[in-house]
């Protein structure tokens, strides 16, 4: 795996906008979408990820199963009001489409390490889908990529069979990941001959005697895809009413157990000895030598810079994570995103930061084969 350099394209940031990326620019200049460089992989490094993402997704499923059937919800932060609405989602086995397993490539040996699961709306889904691929055929049209996200997302919104003529999506409209997300998903749907109606998040209402949301044009919504975490839906002020009846939305409830960052320690405490998984520990039941060995704590539902319009996620305080160096390519550390859809691998993606910076860049890859 190497990180080359290329030439940036003459008004690129027009081109990325007609794509769907609006926020490809941070406030000061500096582009988060950062096509100067690139990734470049063999088929190797790229089967090896694909191949750690399918053995986590069976123990993903598993793990969840064990937490719902052995009550403990609320090992991992999550609301005891939401305990009801995940386990009958989970039984009814509620349909699901997106996630994202993201690891850090350990120095040496590139072996994956899982780092966070984004199993519900994760970021980053237009550019990891439509922009880099569109950059990769213009200026790389030999190679191939890793990314089959589009015609996966079409495939399987087409074979679960809705049975709703209309599909409403929702998002914050502040926030542009998210919303530009939201954009994406309804014009797949489109394409395949649903009418779709996008409503941002703060624009939904109640209908009392429907017992149902409504759009902005006061409709009935039959069938919702969000993108917008679970556990800020519940904090909105139809929280209390989707308790009940949740069954019309994707992704679906019991996805917010795996979003919790304690959901981490429960794959741990699990499957300890699978070679991707670093130690993970819920602080309240640590022994002295594993809070030694992880001294790193972080919350159950951090806070994100990306919701900061106003939101509020739950910030228990609870799991211990070990520290991890991932390997560095001349002062920069990437971020492997591993795109699952209805439990397929579908794309990669990479995030990465400067050894001295805190702040992301989106980075293209290629693939090639000497």
């Amino acid at each position: 795996m190497k990180r080359l350099t290329t030439s940036i394209r003459p008004n690129w940031q027009h081109t990325v906008e007609q794509q769907g990326l609006s926020g490809h620019t941070y406030d000061d200049g500096t582009p988060y979408w950062n096509e100067g460089v690139y990734y470049e992989c063999s088929q190797d490094e790229v089967d090896t990820l694909v191949d750690t993402a399918v053995e986590l997704h069976t123990l993903f499923l598993s793990a969840i199963e064990h937490c719902i059937e052995h009550h403990r919800l609320d090992e991992l932060g999550i609301p005891p009001e939401a305990f009801g609405l995940i386990e009958q989602s989970w039984q009814r086995q509620d349909p699901y489409f997106l996630a994202r397993f993201d690891f850090l490539l350990s120095p040496g040996t590139n072996q994956p390490k899982l780092v966070a699961i984004r199993a519900d709306s994760p970021p980053a889904l237009v550019e990891s889908s439509e922009i880099q691929w569109h950059w990769k055929e213009e200026l790389f049209p030999e190679y191939e990529q890793y990314n089959n996200i589009y015609e996966m997302l079409l495939k399987s919104i087409r074979e679960a069979e809705l049975q709703e003529k209309t599909l409403h999506f929702t998002a914050p409209e502040s926030i542009d990941d998210e919303f530009q997300a939201a954009e994406y998903l309804s014009e797949i749907a489109l394409e395949l001959g649903f009418r779709t109606v996008l409503t941002p998040v703060g624009e939904l209402e109640w209908d009392h005697e429907e017992h149902s949301l409504t759009d902005q044009h006061g409709d009935k919504i039959e069938r919702l895809f969000k993108m917008y975490p679970w556990e800020l839906l519940l904090q909105d002020k139809h929280g209390p009413r989707l308790v009940s009846e949740p069954s019309f939305i994707c992704e679906p409830a019991w996805k917010m157990v795996a979003s919790s960052k304690g959901f981490l320690a429960l794959l741990w405490e699990l499957a300890k000895d699978h070679r991707a998984l670093l130690p993970h520990y819920f602080e309240n039941s640590a022994d002295d030598d594993e809070k030694e060995a992880c001294p790193n704590t972080v919350p159950f539902f951090p806070p994100s810079k990306k919701r900061s319009a106003g939101l509020t996620i739950p910030s228990h305080e609870g799991v211990l994570r070990a520290s991890h160096v991932g390997r560095s390519f001349e002062g920069h550390t990437p971020r492997a995103m591993l795109w699952m859809i209805r439990g397929v691998p579908a794309g990669l993606g990479f995030i990465e930061q400067a050894d001295d910076s805190s702040r992301a860049y989106f980075v293209p890859h290629i693939i090639h084969e000497a």
